[in-house]
This record gives structure tokens, C-alpha cells and sequence, in this order.
């Protein structure tokens, strides 16, 4: 068995209390795994957010899982991260999402590490500049990201349009060279679920809906999760009042807000959308929920839902609140764009609809209320995925492998003399780049 560092963010069994996001569900995803096959792992995570405080390890892994907080926006984490990679001495190392991929190539030691690129992060970063109109930090993530491509040994992604892209990302950096021909760099780990609960819980007048004036024969729609810059709100109000209009039995509880800091936000848009509606009180805004409290809503809701707007960062991303509620039984409908909302849809795991069409999320939501067989056999579906294809241990099943025997990717292997070469090489590129300038001048 290895020994691994993991530059992580806390799973959500050491941060029931607090607010979960996509990063925190992806770490546990990969250590989950790696502790079923006997490895031990320090995971070192940042004090995110502010005042967290994390829970105990649980007694089932307290053996083979070391939990350390890192303040990577503190002067001396590099010296805190170091010491704890010199202190444990790991076989390898493992980091979770773009920024602890960056933070960990300010290691010093000599251990493959294998880095989990979870959405491409240029394609984020073009949604959050479209935002805020500028292009206010580009070279940097630029140069970040190339830290990070020169820095791995194995990457991992959340799909195969992810990987496409991120070869053509690490052809650019340099990593296809002669050393690496018919190496496998990159490795698709889709988003994964836990088994589904043995028994659903069933609705009674104790259950959160209760307080809300939703009643028994209700029928709820489940939003769980961020509005980002890519979340299509117009669509969804739009969408929900036409279905309301038809059926009075239906309802939104809406468990999440902005994932940024801005004024005009997503969320913000929604709640002054929704505020308007003659259907007002059918709309239940509860805003962020610890993640204790979140799988009493996933089991006495009827669907969840999730809605894109069409952009890079759908398509070469995904959407991790799919399996989660499709992990707790929830049927859910979702727009078409990324390849997860694809694949779940060809599997009759989900309904799928086109980004924009706010009259197929009415008749989708529609649907789904007037046939209690169609919900049952979405559920189905959900769970045969949730214990195979999509499972923890079966996504992550390259990285299992890497992990009993980690390796280094053939062009970390060179030497000094390599070394001397590609300075050479370098060299002779800016030289030949100056005479096709002066050449194109002359003329």
C-alpha cells in the first residue's frame, strides 16, 4: 500500500456544518477509494471558508487518514505544506482541483504526483471575465496554468471532452515531446455517487416542507447548489411559472446562492424574478444550508433540477449536483450541454431538454408530476448507475491503479544533459522567431 499526500478540499464528512461545493464532493470522490484499498493519506485542505471548523476524523479511517488545515493565503504555507510533505514522506502525491494542483508544485520532493483538473480552468475563468468585463487576470492563470501542465506526471479530468482539450493544453506546454510518445497523460474520472440509501425516507408532518405550507400531494422541485455565472435563471423562472400555471400542486425550494462576490449575480436576478411572480409563495428561496441538513430535502422533494446556459465552460465541464442527487434517489431534469447531462439522458437516468427552452422545462416538470411509474423508473435507472458505472470505485479505477504502483511520466526522467538541451533548444526557437520577423520585414 502507498503512502499519499493529498491537497484537497474537506470532504463532506469533515464538513457537515458547513457549506459543500463541487470541490469538497470531488476530494471525497477520489480519498474515498484510496481508503477502501488500504492506502494512507495525509490530506492537507484549506481553511475554507472563512471560520471553518472541521469535524473529527471518523473511527473507520482514523487509522489511515491524517486531516491538516493549511492557510494558503497566509505568509509561510509553502514552509506548512513542505513540513507536512517531509514529515509524512509519501510515495506520491494527489491534488484535487486546479488550485491545490498549483499549490502543489511548490513541493520540493521527488514523488510522482498525479493532478486532478476538475472542469477546465481557462474555460471558468472566460465565464468569470465575461462577468466582470475586463480581462483582469488572464496572463496570470495563464502562467499558472502552464505551471501546472509542467508539474504533473498523470492528470486526471471530469471527461472525455475535458481530456481532448487538455492534451492540446499540454501539447503547448511542451509535455508532447520525444520522451512521451504513446504515453497516456491524461485519464477521465467523470463525476461519481455513492450508493443510494437502502430505504428513502418517506414524507410525514415532521419533514422540512412542512413549515412551508407545501402539503402532502405537492409536488417539489429541487434546486441544490450555486448560481454561477452559467447558471440560466431567465430560462429556469421562465420555465417554472409556465408549469405552475398549469399545476397549482407545484413548488421550487431552492438550496444554494451566488458562488461570487458581485451585486448584479445570478442569484440575486432569480430572487428579484421570483419575488415578482403572482406565484410567489410557491417559490422557497432558503439560500445556503449546511450539508447536514441537505439529504433531509434530497428525500422528500420529487426531482431535482439543474439548468446551464451553452458556453465553453459547459461543455468541457460538468456537473457534479446530478450524482449527488441522483445518490440520494432524486430524479432529476437538466438542460443538454455538458457530456455528463448527455450521457445520464441516453441512460434514461434523467430528462434531458435544450439550453434555453423554457417550454420543455415546463412540460419536463410537467411530466414527471403526472406519472409517479416515470419517476419510479428514473430512480431506477439512478441507482443501477450509482453502483456501477458511475460509482466511486469504478470512476476512479486509473487512479486506483497509478496509486498502487505510482510512477514517474517518462520526460521527468531526464537528466542534466536533457536539461542543457531544451536550454539549447529554447535558444535556437527565439533565434529562428527573430530572423522570421526580420525576414517578413524585409519584404
Amino acid at each position: 500500500m502507498s503512502k499519499i499526500l493529498v491537497l484537497g478540499y474537506p470532504p463532506s464528512i469533515l464538513a457537515a456544518g458547513g457549506k459543500i461545493e463541487a470541490a469538497n464532493y470531488r476530494t471525497w470522490q477520489l480519498v474515498y477509494p484510496l481508503l477502501r484499498d488500504g492506502h494512507t493519506l495525509n490530506l492537507c485542505s484549506p481553511l475554507r471558508p472563512a471560520g471553518f471548523i472541521p469535524g473529527p476524523v471518523p473511527a473507520e479511517w482514523a487509522r489511515q487518514l491524517c486531516f491538516t488545515t493549511i492557510d494558503f493565503f497566509k505568509a509561510g504555507w509553502r514552509s506548512r505544506l513542505r513540513g507536512s510533505c517531509h514529515e509524512f514522506r509519501p510515495d506520491c502525491v494527489l491534488a484535487v482541483n486546479f488550485d491545490m494542483c498549483l499549490f502543489a508544485t511548490s513541493l520540493t520532493t521527488p514523488e510522482p504526483a498525479w493532478m486532478d483538473i476538475y472542469g477546465d480552468p481557462l474555460t471558468i475563468l472566460q465565464a468569470a471575465l465575461s462577468r466582470a468585463q475586463n480581462n483582469r487576470g488572464l496572463p496570470t492563470s495563464i502562467n499558472f496554468m502552464h505551471e501546472v501542465l509542467r508539474s504533473g506526471d498523470k492528470y486526471s479530468v471530469c471527461g472525455l471532452p475535458q481530456k481532448n482539450m487538455l492534451v492540446g493544453e499540454l501539447a503547448m506546454a511542451g509535455r508532447l515531446n520525444h520522451r512521451t510518445f504513446g504515453y497516456e497523460f491524461a485519464e477521465v474520472i467523470m463525476p461519481g455517487a455513492l450508493p443510494p440509501p437502502a430505504q428513502p425516507s418517506s414524507r410525514s408532518s415532521g419533514n422540512p416542507l412542512s413549515s412551508m405550507g407545501i402539503k402532502p400531494g405537492d409536488f417539489v422541485v429541487l434546486w441544490c447548489g450555486g448560481y454561477n455565472t452559467w447558471t440560466d435563471v431567465e430560462t429556469l423562472f421562465s420555465g417554472l411559472e409556465k408549469a405552475m400555471r398549469q399545476n397549482e400542486h407545484i413548488h421550487f425550494v431552492s438550496l444554494g446562492a451566488s458562488t461570487y462576490s458581485q451585486p448584479a449575480d445570478m442569484y440575486s436576478r432569480l430572487l428579484e424574478l421570483t419575488s415578482g411572480s403572482i406565484f410567489k409563495s410557491r417559490y422557497h428561496m432558503l439560500g445556503w444550508r449546511p450539508w447536514c441538513e441537505i439529504a433531509d430535502y434530497y428525500q422528500v422533494c420529487d426531482v431535482g433540477l439543474n439548468i446551464d446556459a451553452l458556453h465553453y465552460e459547459t461543455i468541457y465541464g460538468t456537473r457534479t449536483r446530478l450524482l449527488e442527487m441522483m445518490a440520494n434517489n432524486l430524479p432529476v431534469i437538466t438542460t443538454l450541454g455538458s457530456e455528463i447531462s448527455y450521457y445520464l439522458s441516453s441512460q434514461q437516468a434523467c430528462l434531458g431538454f435544450p439550453v434555453g427552452n423554457p417550454e420543455a422545462l415546463a412540460n419536463a416538470v410537467i411530466r414527471l408530476a403526472a406519472d409517479p411509474a416515470l419517476v419510479e423508473g428514473m430512480r431506477i435507472k439512478a441507482a443501477e448507475l450509482c453502483i456501477g458505472e458511475l460509482s466511486y470505485e469504478s470512476t476512479t479505477a486509473p487512479l486506483r491503479a497509478w496509486a498502487r504502483a505510482p510512477f514517474h511520466s517518462p520526460d521527468k526522467c531526464e537528466g542534466n544533459e536533457s536539461t542543457l538541451r531544451s536550454i539549447e533548444y529554447k535558444g535556437r526557437s527565439i533565434v529562428r522567431g527573430a530572423l522570421w520577423k526580420l525576414a517578413g520585414l524585409c519584404k
